[in-house]
């Protein structure tokens, strides 16, 4: 399948030029195709050429022709050959690339505009707020490690037998309870409640994050 090993390279090209904003009409642009950097092919009868120009793709077919979905943009050969088939929103690092497409009447000419979005968010902190996370953290570590001290000698005087049990019991209760304590000094800490750095959250995606 040409179309579809020349579709992706395009999306991606489009993705890299770091698109911010683009919208849409409710009918397609008049397609305008640069001939130095134009792609041409043939595929299955199907006569097509596609070019990207900053946030468009833009493409013309001729014995065949493009259809959209709510996901995808396929083309078709006049035969009924699926010969592609084009993801609409494409995810590459902390972005999010959506293509906002239209064809004519006939479906023989694309226009596409690239959408560009973060797929996080963004918020603002106070150093108050800092301080409490910093504290938080800290208290954490320590107080998790003292639990465990504590809960491995009382699963040893115990005779092993409770271990494991007061082991992790000793670790979660003293992280908790050392987490509290440093968040509450770090907030005692005379600091500023005026927001004053950004700071960006990537939103899971999948089980990785």
């Amino acid at each position: 399948m040409r179309i579809q090993k020349l579709a992706a390279p395009a999306l991606l090209a489009i993705a890299a030029l770091g698109v911010t904003a683009a919208t849409t009409t409710a009918s397609p642009a008049a397609v305008s195709i640069d001939a130095a950097t134009a792609v041409r092919g043939v595929d299955h009868g199907a006569a097509y050429v596609v070019n990207h120009d900053a946030d468009t793709l833009t493409a013309a077919i001729d014995g065949g022709t493009f259809a959209l979905t709510e996901h995808t943009i396929d083309v078709t050969a006049a035969d009924g050959t699926l010969l592609a088939s084009m993801p609409r929103q494409v995810s590459f690092g902390d972005r999010t690339l959506t293509l906002a497409p239209s064809t004519d009447a006939d479906g023989t000419k694309l226009v596409a505009k690239a959408i560009a979005h973060d797929t996080g968010t963004w918020y603002q902190s106070t150093p108050r707020e800092r301080s409490m996370q910093s504290g938080f953290a800290g208290g954490a570590v320590v107080g998790g490690i003292a639990g465990g001290l504590v809960g491995a000698v009382i699963g040893i005087a115990t005779g092993l037998l409770f271990l494991p049990i007061t082991l992790v019991a000793g670790i979660a209760i003293g992280a908790f309870g050392g987490g509290a304590l440093g968040a509450a000094i770090g907030a005692a800490v005379p600091n500023s409640d005026t927001p004053d750095e950004w700071h960006y959250h990537e939103d899971c995606q999948d089980s990785s994050c």
